[in-house]
This record gives structure tokens, C-alpha cells and sequence, in this order.
């Protein structure tokens, strides 16, 4: 890997191959143990030979057998399961079938109690059983939420290590106790569902119905920090209003009771009677025949301006069958804007799954989550607003005007040059585009209002394509200044615990909310479902302002969360090839434009991987470059570019966001390929992801200096 002033080049060479996904190997499974669908019962008694006595024949003992449904509301299809008993030994490994649904015969003399553990990509659920019976032992969200209060610090992927040392923490016992604490803690929600049953041993089929409805108006969020786990219950209802609380539970997993559902919190009527499972799959399904059908058939004419969509199988997907009624902050369907890969020859075999109702907006529809997967594996979540009519799902978008979202945020801040100062922050991201019209922002501020009725100002800045937090001053302090950030950090501390102070006070680049340091007992009082306001206010002065609304998915992580959380990081080439070339300026900087090696970030494009995903973390899927002027403090820019999962390297291109930005070169001809200008420096990297509960995942690689 080497620099050049003439482009930053972070290409590893001759390193071989790392040691990632995606170097090679196997993913298949070796199934230990039969995969019947029941026990064998072999019947005793006696037999008289001719010209004998009678001989009596030895019953053979009946194996043991487990199974059940994997699901979280929608099945966990061709998930990977494992069994394992008290010895930690795994006694069953098979993929849970197109409905969830496995079984595994365990012979004749398992070792009791048994932990199980499917594991889907990012998701990972545990269950339990405590003895050597066969019988239903599913695995859900709710389980997995058992499991929690039985480990002893909490995860439940730690139960097998806690049987393996102590059987008799998951007793037979200790298994209806935890289960008698969750379900009486849920009643109010299963009285108006008249659904009962024990979640582990209830068979249910993932079709929408019985058990499996439960799973699908309950989000269940179980968050190991370490010490215990943060647990939370939310009950998917119909908000009384936009901004109206969730219904939820919470606690922590050592808790010995929980705090119920108030009495009458939850009716037959706020949860409505659709079979949410069959409308969410059934949309996915025509999601992904729409971009089956062959590119000329598909859209009028590919990804050239004022292309259409035109198959009946693309334009049926949307609201009165028209593309056109779809508005999604502020994307309407075109080869440039929402579902831009229908334009695209390349994405043929895009596979959407994964759905998951997530709840409802006030004007009764409905948001739902979903998986998608293009042909070459790159994949990612997110979430679509839809309308029922008739006995199905139409894409309508929220119907917002300006591009915005709200989403938590954890993040890791690599400082590689000075790595003492390296630490870990949380929030929410609020990323308003800088939108522009003429070259000009189209905003003057954009006032948030958050969960707890804060008020934070966002406005524009030149060379950024998002909008900033206008941070406020001291008591009698100069005016606020602008930050260069969108993410309103609720809380940071340094990595190594000897590294004194803050983070809030040497990285001032960087905005955290009042009080800086809000502890993990306050971030755990956040709804998962929680409510912030966007007020858009227009430069002209004249335009009314407009208010958009966003829900989020799940809350900020708490800092202890945050840490036991496994980040992306750099391969150690990598690793060595930025320190070199940063340490002297903290920065790497651009000499002038030229044809011949253009200024453009290459890092690790050589097919030697730049960074490496360790098992748990999230792989990227899109890498950001931020940096300086040449001189001053002027403002900062960034630029950013989508990359595949499977990638382990990217280039990126220099992008002007407005007519005052000037760190794009902008020569006739040079200046047409995407170049810096000479002497802007970049000093950070930005990896980043979202998880399926559209959590940030951020790993900042810093080449700037803290002293």
C-alpha cells in the first residue's frame, strides 16, 4: 500500500489473501445427528418361535426429538441451527426450512438441558429446552427474551457456556418462571389477541396466525451491555396520534419481576385483524417478480431520464397501479431517484425478503421492513411505507417532500494516530440533504424537536450534501457556530479507561446534547419507537414550512452496548500503510489535478482487501471520505460512495455540493473526472452500516492528531 501526493492510493500489493469471507471456504454445514421428522417407537413384548419357548424381545429406547419454528413473525427460512447440550457439545447442526420449521432427532441418551441457537446473518436467537422429552422447542424473539433472563450476565449466547458450568440454571423450573414473568408481564396484549400458549412449546406455523400473529405485534429488542441486559417489549398498536408513546415493557434481565402492560393499554380494534405476515411476504414477493422480468420489458426505456416503469408486474406494486403516486422523502420512482435498480439491466435477480410489519403510521398505513439482495450478494434494510386496498399492500412512500430520516447511531472513532484518544460514542443520526436549487441551499435552518421536546437547529453548509447542527454558544459566549456533523450525540467515552476527560472536550468538531453526559441509565428510558420532529424553514424567505414526521425503529444504544458490539476494522497492511503516510500531517493531502494519475481516493480497489469484517460486525456498505481546505478552517467536505458487502475496497470520487464548494477541481476536461483540488487534505474514513432495526453502524478511521 502506498501514498502518492498525486492521489491518494491506499492499494495493499503482494499481501495475499486476508483472512475474510470471501477468500474462500465453505460455508456448508456438517449435520450431526438424523434430521427425522420424529422419533422412532419400538414396541416391546413377546414372540413365540415355532418349536420354541416364547422369547421375549428387549424394548429399544426412542430417541429424542426436537422441533419447532424459527421466526421472528416471518420465518427464519434456511437459518443455521444448532443444538447444544450441558457437555457445550453441539448434538444437532441442520437449516431450518422455507417455513422456519426443523426437527432433530437427538438418540436415545442426550444430555439434558439443551440450548438453541438459529442464526440468520445479523440475526441470532437462543431457546431452551430443559429436558430430555421429545416435543415442539421453537425459537423467536420471545425465547430469545427468556433465554436472556435466564443467562447469567444477560446474552443469551452465553447460556452454553452457563450449562455447561451449571445444569440447573436452565432447569425445568427456572424455564416456567421466566416464562410465567414474560407472558403475565404481556397479558393485556394476549387478552385482546386471545392468543395464549407457552412460546417455547406452542407448536405454530409462521402463516400470520396464533402464536406466530403475537410475534408479529411485538418487537422484542434484547441488548447485552456486558453486565446483564437492557430488555424491551413493544406492542405494534395503532398510535393515537403521529407523535403518541409506544406501548411497551422494559427491564432488565435480572430483574425477578417485571413491571406488566397497563390494564386496558392494549384493544382487538388498535390491533386490527390483518394477517400481517401474508400482506408483508406477499408484497416481497412482487417486489422481486417486478425485477425479474427482462429489463426491456420492465421500464420504457432503461436508466435514460424520463424512463417508467411499465410491466404490470412493476407499475401493480404502487398506490391505483401508478408509479407516480409514490413520494418518499422526496423521491418519486425514476432511474435517478426511488428504485433506481429497476432502471438497471444489472439488477435482475434482486431477491427482497426478510419483511417484518413494523407499525403503524396515523392515517392507518402501514410500515414494514425488509432485506434486500442483489445478484452479486451486496444486500442491505430498510423500511417502506405502504397502503392496504383490498386484500393487499401498495407502495405509497410516507409522502414526504424533503429527504430526511432519523435513525440511531453507534459508532467507534479509530484515531490512529494517536489511538490513547480513540473512543466510542451513541446518538441519532438526523441527515437532512442540502438540498440545492440554482447552487443555492434551498433551507435556511431546519429545527428538530426531539423525543424529550429539545430543540436542535440544523442548517446548510457548503461541501457537505447534508445539513449540520448549529451548535449553541456558552453563556455569554460569540453566536453558535456550525459543526460539521448530523449526528446528535447523546453520549462518548474514551476506549482505553486510563485516557482522562471526555471525548465532547478535545473532539469539538463533533455535537453531544445537553446534558453531555447522559448516562445509560437515561438512554435506557428511551422507546424503541420513539418521535422527533422536522421543521423545514426555506431560504426564500416565502415558501410555507413543511413538518415531517419520523418514528424510529429501535433507540440509541447505550454506551456499555456500544462496547460489547463488534465493529469493521482495518486489515493490519492497511493499518501500517495509513499510519505511514498520515502520521507527519495528520492528514493526507492532494497535489495538483492530473489526467494521468487523477486525485481520487483508491483505497484497497488492487483486490487485496482494505478492511476485514470480523465475525458479529456488520459489513459496510458504504464508505465516506471527509476532509479540509488547504489552509484555515475553512469548510469540510464529504463524499461518499455505495459499496457492495462483499466488497473490501472502494474509490472514491470528488462530488461538489453547491457553487461555493471548492474542493472539487473544476479544469475543463481534468475537473470532469471527479478530482480534488490541490491541497485539500483527508483526514477521516468513514465506514458504515445499517442493521434490520435501521441502527447505524459507524467505524470513523481518524488520521488527524488529538493532543
Amino acid at each position: 500500500m502506498t501514498f502518492t501526493p498525486k492521489r491518494l492510493t491506499l492499494a495493499l500489493v503482494g499481501a495475499g489473501c486476508i483472512a475474510l469471507a470471501g477468500c474462500g471456504g465453505s460455508d456448508s454445514l456438517t449435520t450431526t445427528g438424523s434430521t427425522s421428522t420424529g422419533g422412532t417407537t419400538a414396541s416391546g413384548g413377546s414372540s413365540t418361535p415355532t418349536g420354541g419357548s416364547p422369547t421375549t424381545i428387549p424394548t429399544t429406547p426412542s430417541s429424542v426429538v426436537l422441533s419447532g419454528t424459527a421466526a421472528t413473525g416471518a420465518a427464519l427460512a434456511d437459518a443455521s441451527l444448532k443444538i447444544f447440550d450441558a457437555t457445550g457439545a453441539v448434538v444437532c447442526e441442520v437449516k431450518t426450512d422455507s417455513d422456519g420449521a426443523y426437527s432433530c432427532d437427538l438418540g436415545t441418551s442426550p444430555k439434558p438441558p439443551f440450548v438453541l441457537v438459529a442464526t440468520l446473518n445479523d440475526t441470532r436467537l437462543v431457546s431452551v429446552a430443559p429436558d430430555a422429552s421429545t416435543g415442539t422447542v421453537n425459537i423467536t424473539p420471545l425465547t430469545n427474551l427468556i433465554a436472556s433472563t435466564l443467562s447469567s450476565n444477560g446474552d443469551p449466547q452465553k447460556l452454553v457456556d452457563d450449562i455447561k458450568s451449571t445444569p440447573a440454571s436452565v432447569d425445568a423450573a427456572k424455564v416456567k418462571a421466566s416464562v410465567d414473568r414474560v407472558m403475565t408481564a404481556l397479558k393485556p396484549l394476549l387478552d385482546a389477541l386471545g392468543t395464549q400458549g407457552n412460546p417455547i412449546t406452542t407448536a405454530f406455523k409462521a402463516d400470520g396466525t396464533g402464536q406466530d400473529r403475537l410475534l408479529d405485534l411485538v418487537q422484542v429488542s434484547v441488548r447485552p451491555d456486558g453486565s446483564g441486559a437492557n430488555n424491551e417489549v413493544t406492542v405494534k398498536a395503532a398510535p393515537s396520534a403521529s407523535d403518541s408513546d409506544p406501548i411497551r415493557i422494559s427491564f432488565k434481565s435480572s430483574d425477578t419481576s417485571i413491571a406488566p402492560l397497563p390494564t386496558g393499554s392494549v384493544s382487538a380494534e388498535s390491533l386490527g385483524n390483518d394477517n400481517l405476515a401474508v400482506l408483508v411476504s406477499d408484497m416481497l414477493k412482487r417486489m422481486t417478480a417486478c425485477y425479474a422480468v427482462p429489463l426491456a420489458d420492465r421500464v420504457t426505456n432503461g436508466s435514460s431520464n424520463g424512463s417508467a416503469p411499465k410491466s404490470p408486474a412493476c407499475t401493480s406494486l404502487f398506490l391505483n397501479n401508478d408509479p407516480a403516486s409514490f413520494l418518499s422523502n422526496g423521491a418519486t420512482v425514476s432511474p435517478t431517484s426511488a428504485f433506481s435498480g429497476m432502471f438497471k439491466s444489472g439488477s435482475a435477480g434482486v431477491v427482497f425478503d426478510r419483511g417484518a410489519f413494523e407499525f403503524k403510521r396515523v392515517n392507518g398505513d402501514f410500515v414494514f421492513s425488509y432485506r434486500w439482495t442483489a445478484a452479486d450478494g451486496s444486500t442491505d434494510n430498510e423500511n417502506m411505507v405502504a397502503r392496504k386496498v383490498g386484500d393487499s399492500l401498495k407502495l405509497i412512500g410516507n409522502q414526504y417532500k424533503y429527504n430526511a430520516t432519523v435513525r440511531p447511531y453507534a459508532q467507534m472513532r479509530d484515531l490512529v494516530n494517536t489511538p490513547a484518544f480513540s473512543s466510542i460514542n451513541t446518538g441519532y443520526n438526523i441527515w437532512i440533504a442540502n438540498r440545492t436549487a440554482g447552487g443555492n441551499p434551498v433551507f435556511s435552518k431546519v429545527l428538530v424537536t426531539t423525543p424529550r421536546g429539545n430543540v436542535v437547529t440544523y442548517r446548510p453548509t457548503s461541501g457537505l450534501s447534508y445539513l449540520v447542527i448549529e451548535k449553541q454558544p456558552a453563556q455569554g459566549a460569540t453566536p453558535a457556530v456550525l459543526a460539521s456533523t448530523s449526528v446528535l450525540r447523546l453520549a462518548g467515552r474514551y476506549i482505553d479507561p486510563t485516557t482522562p476527560g471526555l471525548p465532547k472536550d478535545k473532539e469539538t468538531a463533533i455535537v453531544f446534547s445537553d446534558p453531555a453526559t447522559a448516562t445509560d441509565d437515561i438512554i435506557r428510558t428511551i422507546p424503541d419507537q420513539s418521535v422527533w420532529k422536522l421543521e423545514f424553514f426555506h431560504a426564500d424567505g416565502v415558501t410555507p414550512n413543511e413538518v415531517q414526521i419520523y418514528r424510529t425503529n429501535s433507540r440509541a444504544l447505550t454506551l456499555a452496548e456500544v462496547a460489547a458490539s463488534t465493529f469493521v476494522d482495518l486489515t493490519a497492511p492497511a493499518r501500517a500503510a495509513v499510519i505511514e503516510g498520515s502520521s507527519a500531517l495528520g492528514a493526507f493531502p492532494f497535489d495538483a489535478p492530473d489526467a494521468a494519475s487523477p486525485n481520487w481516493i483508491d483505497i484497497g480497489t488492487s483486490g487485496t482487501a482494505f478492511w476485514r469484517v470480523p465475525s458479529g460486525a456488520l459489513a459496510p456498505t458504504s464508505i465516506s471520505a471527509f476532509g479540509k481546505p488547504p489552509t484555515g478552517s475553512g469548510p469540510r467536505f464529504s463524499d461518499t460512495v455505495n459499496v457492495s458487502t462483499n466488497a473490501r475496497g472502494a474509490l472514491i470520487k470528488c462530488s461538489r455540493q453547491s457553487i461555493s464548494d471548492t474542493h472539487c477541481d473544476t479544469t475543463v476536461g481534468v475537473g470532469q473526472m471527479g478530482q480534488y483540488a490541490a491541497g485539500w487534505k483527508v483526514d477521516a474514513l468513514e465506514l458504515w452500516a445499517r442493521n434490520s432495526r435501521q441502527v447505524e453502524i459507524s467505524k470513523l478511521v481518524g488520521f488527524y492528531k488529538l493532543q
